[in-house]
């Protein structure tokens, strides 16, 4: 059965706006940049219409048409992007430094599409960490509900599952990982929650959007209610 997700995914928008950048090109760089200064001075809109008579929001319209045009093609599937994000300005910056990478981050964030993952998360990963998978059984003993992580980190130690709630039938298993960064050893952790009423919530933490796409689960994988296989001990 396929779960229900969010109809609007950040990673849809994330899509749509580097298809115009990979369309645009400087200009859809120049728009992000004239964005982010109105969204700078929102208080001050008011009074500069008011004292001298200028608008610019009307400029910011004229002075990036083509590529607003593009964006409200798109309206639906970017109604709630945040253009404004440091996160986006970040990968903006990234490609003004090297246009070369905007075909990677593209190919990635398709990727994350097609998994339907939602919200997406930029920074620096630790030298250590340690992630669960939280478990919830029904009386006969069937997970119902199932939160899990997955990552190319290199995976340190794997611990036995241990319950936490008998009552409840709430268990978890976790394991930890050690991440080289000097050889960019982790490039992203990605978190899935399936539901008992087969909802899908789902976030991704990335170094940046270069991450090592070829490494992310299945769709099958997400949507399963079985503890991910590198957890089983043998």
């Amino acid at each position: 059965m396929e779960l229900k997700t969010n109809e609007r995914l950040e990673s849809t928008g994330y899509r749509c706006l580097l298809e115009g950048v990979e369309q645009y090109g400087i200009l859809m760089f120049r728009f992000i940049e004239d964005y982010r200064h109105i969204l700078s001075k929102k208080n001050t809109l008011l009074q500069q219409a008011v004292l001298y008579g200028r608008n610019d929001l009307l400029s910011l319209v004229k002075n990036n048409r083509s590529v607003i045009g593009y964006l409200r093609e798109h309206e639906k599937e970017l109604t709630d992007f945040n253009f404004a994000s440091e996160v986006v300005w970040d990968m903006i910056h990234s490609l003004q430094m090297d246009v070369s990478n905007l075909e990677l981050y593209l190919e990635n964030i398709k990727k994350l599409e097609e998994l339907a993952i939602d919200k997406i998360s930029v920074g620096k990963f630790p030298l250590m960490d340690t992630y669960e998978c939280g478990i919830y059984r029904n009386s006969q003993g069937e997970i119902i509900s199932i939160t899990k992580c997955y990552t190319d980190a290199i995976i340190q130690t794997v611990g036995s599952e241990y319950t936490v709630s008998k009552t409840r039938n709430h268990s978890y298993s976790k394991f930890s990982c050690y991440i080289n960064n000097r050889e960019d050893a982790q490039t992203f952790s990605l978190d899935v929650t399936n539901t008992e009423d087969h909802h899908q919530y789902s976030e991704i933490f990335i170094r940046d959007f270069g991450f090592d796409g070829s490494k992310l689960p299945t769709k099958e994988d997400l949507e399963s209610y079985e503890i991910p296989k590198f957890l089983v001990k043998k």
